[in-house]
């Protein structure tokens, strides 16, 4: 009987990833893996505007303007969903 797999995705997780922050190379892996193996990747729907909202951030303190950080972030989630 196939095992259903079912990954949630924390917000540090995928900050880590798009930044290529801290352990990024491990979800990279999990990216890599969904493409071979049939298994869920699932995020919390409160989460959705925490990741907006930090993504903004740290795109503003990288010094990217404040309307294209939103813009990129806005286009990171849409990416990622």
């Amino acid at each position: 009987m196939a095992k259903n797999i079912h990954i949630i995705l924390d917000v540090s997780v995928i900050i880590d990833f798009w930044f290529k922050e801290r352990n990024y190379l491990q979800t990279t892996r999990i990216f890599e893996e969904k493409k071979l193996h049939s298994f869920s990747l699932w995020i919390s729907s409160g989460s959705i505007s925490a990741l907006e909202r930090i993504t903004s951030r740290i795109l503003k303190e990288k010094e990217t303007l404040p309307q294209t950080a939103k813009e990129t972030a806005h286009k990171l989630i849409v990416n990622l969903l």
